[in-house]
């Protein structure tokens, strides 16, 4: 019988044990296990450090490996495999298509024979992105800030990307939210292909955006007016995204018309007249913004029919203004069609007011037409423009500076044009004017005082306006004239530049007086003192001089100034009292003026005859010379506001012909001073002349001197 062998030390394995009993019987009963070998099992073992990663959706397949005495089986005993996937329990391959994402944890058992083996396994299912927004994306509005995030399911983390097209300017993509953010620039509809990816892929979609501008109303509140019975169209404006549509909200349009909602047109036929409030709205996809507008309707206009014939002749140099009338529906708009008007005038096409200070003396002639909606009308005008001296000679026309205010008559203008007399020097008083201090003007004179201006001007005179107070204001005035039998003299009363007359009172009365007169036609010069004296610091007097002048240039910046010199402005005594004089003006258009009369003590009186004074007929000039000098050395222009001589003794007719000669040949103008030109209004003690008066109506030969001085 033959040997068996086996080791039993194996382990102690009840399999061996086995196999060895089995040995054992085989040799009792007679079988021989000579030359025959038995293999021995070898128990399973998995293999591998993991299982690769699974994408939902997509098929899967990965064997579990193990090794050892085959057959074996496998089987999960804990934990579970992702959805969608199963263990071939013969094979040990996991397969199928996994339907959720996420990690799932599992132990896996193999079997065999020879015993078991078993080991923890997971597997990583990630989920590819899939873009869930709508294609269509919420509008945006130019100029508003805009966020929409874009959705999308999957396995994070998730990056976007525009994969094709562009998003609108002015908005851009988040890479990492998916986000669309910002504020679009310019309107219109926007295509791109957004892409999404993560790591178990990439999706795209496309996607579109529309971004639209808000309307904004352009056409202006107030509507061009309509005429009833005749067709009206006026087409809205708006800006913003169209289509857009219109309507009105409140109010009513005239009668007769309509607004079309598609144009925003307003049409029709008005039929009755009136102003129409109405509020529209512009609406687009994009919201609405709404407006008041105004629209009138007028009845139909009458056609102009110019109704001025002729106009009044005018003095070079001197302002002009007249207005060109005529009947019609207003507006009118007037126009020179042909010919031309003198220079330096011109003609006023929304008022018709044909003014300007004319620079060529002659015959002008020109067509002018006045038009409205109704129609238009033309005529030919003509403005005959006076030629003056080149150095004028003038006269006073005093009496409006008393109490009961005279001003110059038609008759009184008449006498000194056929004297050939075209120049005017007005005396008034500050305290007619302005009756209080910083008070305002006396609309009662300064209505008279501009009537006679302009009706001067009317006649090709000028007019200087004098404040004839001696540098001063009497604020008891109207008081002392009622206890004087209404008679009270300018010049008394507190001097400017001091507590009770300040400085800036003097400049309140010239910026409001300037601005009264300016334009008027016939006004050429502003005395903006006559003879002030006493006046304290030889500083003073210039120092209130140029705020006057600054003042009146604050409304005025055309009209010539008249400055005058302290201690009643003698020519003959000028250098000495007006040493500080030094004026500027911001509208470089003055002179100073001096007064100047021959007798002995340069007062004008004539106490003295001709001989009992000494006087001689160059005396006037001689009398004259300091003030010439003094202008020539300071580069400036000068004029005589008064002087004068007896009207009863001929022998100072030489002496103001000779004084009107030097006064020419330097350069000056100058006026005449006549104490009165008796007034209707005058109480009735008033003195009819005095010694020096030109009568009105009577001979005298002072006039015919002054006449001869202003021959062509």
């Amino acid at each position: 019988m033959g040997s068996v062998s086996f080791n039993t030390a194996t382990r102690g394995n009840k399999y061996l044990k086995r196999c060895a009993l089995l040995a054992i019987l085989s040799c009792i009963c007679g079988g021989g296990l000579e030359g025959q070998s038995v293999t021995t099992p070898v128990p399973p073992r998995l293999m591998g450090d993991g299982l690769p990663p699974a994408v939902t959706g997509a098929t899967y397949s990965q064997a579990v490996r193990a090794v050892g005495t085959a057959p074996m089986t496998w089987a999960i005993t804990a934990g579970s495999l992702p959805p969608g996937l199963k263990l071939v329990g013969t094979s040990g391959s996991i397969t199928g298509v996994p339907t959720t994402a996420g990690t799932f944890s599992f132990t896996v058992v193999v079997t065999n024979p020879a015993g078991t083996g078993a080991k923890q396994y997971a597997i990583s299912v990630t989920a590819p992105p899939v873009i869930t927004s709508a294609a269509n994306l919420p509008m945006a509005l130019t100029g508003i800030s805009y966020s929409q995030a874009l959705h999308a399911t999957g396995t994070m983390p998730m990056t976007w990307s525009i994969a094709s097209g562009a998003l609108p300017s002015g908005l851009t993509l988040g890479s990492s939210t998916g986000s669309i953010s910002g504020t679009p620039a310019s309107s219109g509809t926007f295509t791109a292909t957004v892409k999404a990816t993560n790591g178990a892929g990439s999706s795209s979609a496309q996607f579109s955006l529309t971004v639209n501008t808000l309307p904004a109303i352009t056409t202006p509140s107030l509507l061009p007016s309509a005429l009833t019975g005749l067709a009206y169209s006026q087409t809205l404006k708006a800006t913003g995204t169209i289509p857009m549509t219109w309507a009105v909200t409140a109010g009513a349009l005239p009668s007769g018309l309509t607004l079309a909602p598609s144009t925003g047109s307003i049409t029709g036929t008005p039929t009755v007249a009136g102003v129409s409030s109405l509020t529209v709205k512009a609406t687009n996809p994009a919201g609405s913004v709404s407006q008041t507008l105004s629209l009138t309707v007028k009845a139909p206009s009458t056609p102009p029919s110019i109704t001025t014939t002729t106009l009044p002749s005018a003095l070079a140099g001197t302002n002009y203004s007249q207005t060109l009338t005529a009947s019609g529906t207003s507006p009118i708009t007037w126009a020179v069609q042909s010919g031309s008007l003198p220079p330096g005038i011109t003609l006023s096409a929304s008022s018709g007011i044909v003014s300007g200070v004319p620079t060529q003396s002659g015959a002008f002639s020109a067509t002018v037409s006045a038009t409205n909606a109704g129609g238009a009308d033309s005529t030919q005008i003509s403005i005959t423009v006076n030629s003056t001296a080149a150095w004028p000679i003038g006269i006073n026309m005093s009496e409006a500076e008393y109490s009961w205010g005279s001003f110059p008559a038609a008759n009184d203008l008449s006498f000194i044009l056929s004297n050939n007399l075209r120049l005017v020097r007005l005396p008034t008083a500050w305290e007619r004017i302005q009756p209080a201090l910083y008070g305002p003007l006396d609309t009662t004179y300064l209505s008279s005082m501009k009537q006679f201006i302009t009706m001067a001007g009317g006649q090709g005179v000028q007019v200087i306006v004098d404040v004839h107070n001696y540098g001063r204001y009497n604020s008891q005035w109207a008081q002392d004239a009622a206890a004087n039998y209404g008679y009270v003299a300018v010049g008394q009363g507190n001097v400017i530049g001091s507590t009770a007359v300040p400085t800036t009172a003097f400049t309140d009365l010239w910026t409001k007086l300037a601005g009264a007169l300016k334009g008027t036609p016939g006004l050429a010069y502003y005395d903006i003192m006559n003879e002030p004296y006493n006046m304290g610091a030889a500083t003073v007097w210039p120092s209130i001089a140029q705020a006057a002048v600054n003042a009146i240039r604050t409304s005025d910046t055309r009209t010539t100034i008249l400055v005058e010199g302290t201690q009643w402005a003698s020519a003959f005594w000028w250098p000495y009292d007006n040493g500080s004089l030094n004026i500027t003006d911001p509208g470089n258009n003055f002179m100073y003026e001096a007064h100047l009369y021959f007798d002995g003590d340069g007062s004008g009186t004539y106490a003295q005859t001709y001989a009992q004074q000494g006087a001689y007929p160059t005396i006037g000039v001689d009398h004259l010379q300091p003030f010439l000098t003094w202008i020539k050395q300071h580069n400036a222009r000068g004029f005589l506001g008064e002087f004068g001589i007896p009207n009863n003794d001929p022998n100072w007719l030489p002496v103001l012909d000779n004084f009107l000669t030097a006064l020419q040949a330097a350069g000056m103008s100058g006026t005449y001073w006549n104490y009165a030109f008796h007034s209707p209004n005058d109480p009735s003690w008033w003195p009819t002349a005095d010694t020096k008066s030109i009568i009105i109506g009577q001979a005298n030969p002072a006039v015919s001197v002054l006449s001869a001085h202003n021959a062509p």
